[in-house]
């Protein structure tokens, strides 16, 4: 009858058809305004590699910490720890902190412990732990930190009406760490220096590219892309949340 739409029913895999062609507008259209507002798009790209690094450093441990331990259960009693105070310290900071800062400080700090690590140093036998376990264990404390503040970090800078498409490409790119990162177990193998030289890098190139996000703490959250642009040229937070 003429109430009832003119596009029901539809033939056998024409839903199908239809929803997937909407699926490759809307996918197209927000990849033009990410080249259009180059700031968003920036943002995401920083946002997706801090993710993951973070992935992949932390799924790098998970597996790495019973080749870091002669015996399996002291070595995963450290990850837990470590995991442990990251959310004591998380809570912490993110009152107190700015944003950029948090991450910065957080990705720092576990490269520095990564270079730490490397140094020759010998605890006596009879300890339960290493050196190597111990900064390791600050490394991967620091890594737990930073991927909590990440997040936070990215919720808060992403537009309303693009936050879970930017959110999503981040997590595709924590997918692409999880994936690496289970296999960098075994780089241990080959050397641990080579292996904290490269953890200590990578958490530092993440720390920095922080760097060059916009401040959002105490910041209204942008709502639309021209709003990040905005936001940009006031990276020293400014634009505080008015009651």
């Amino acid at each position: 009858s003429s109430g009832i739409n003119a596009e029901w029913p539809l033939r056998p895999g024409e839903y199908e058809e239809k929803e997937e062609s909407e699926h490759e507008l809307n996918f197209i259209e927000s990849i033009k305004e990410f080249v259009k507002y180059g700031e968003m798009g920036k943002q995401t790209v920083i946002l997706a590699y801090q993710w993951c690094i973070a992935s992949f450093l932390y799924y790098g441990f998970t597996f790495s910490w019973s080749r870091l331990s002669d015996n399996l259960y002291i070595g995963y009693l450290y990850a837990a720890i470590g995991d442990t105070l990251s959310v004591v310290i998380k809570f912490g900071i993110m009152f107190v902190v700015r944003r950029r800062l948090s991450v910065f400080g957080s990705y720092g700090a576990a490269g520095a412990a990564f270079f730490i690590a490397i140094a020759p140093v010998a605890f006596p036998k009879s300890w339960a732990i290493n050196w190597e376990q111990l900064w390791c264990l600050g490394g991967s404390l620091c890594v737990a930190t930073a991927w909590g503040m990440v997040f936070l970090h990215g919720v808060e800078a992403a537009p309303t009406t693009h936050r879970a498409k930017i959110n999503s490409y981040a997590s595709f790119g924590a997918r692409i760490g999880a994936i690496c990162g289970t296999q960098a177990s075994w780089i241990l193998n080959w050397s641990k220096t080579g292996t904290f030289l490269i953890f200590g890098m990578l958490s530092l190139t993440a720390g920095s590219l922080g760097l060059r996000m916009p401040e959002t703490k105490g910041v209204f959250p942008p709502a639309t892309a021209p709003d990040v642009r905005r936001s940009y040229k006031k990276r020293d937070g400014h634009d505080k949340a008015s009651a």
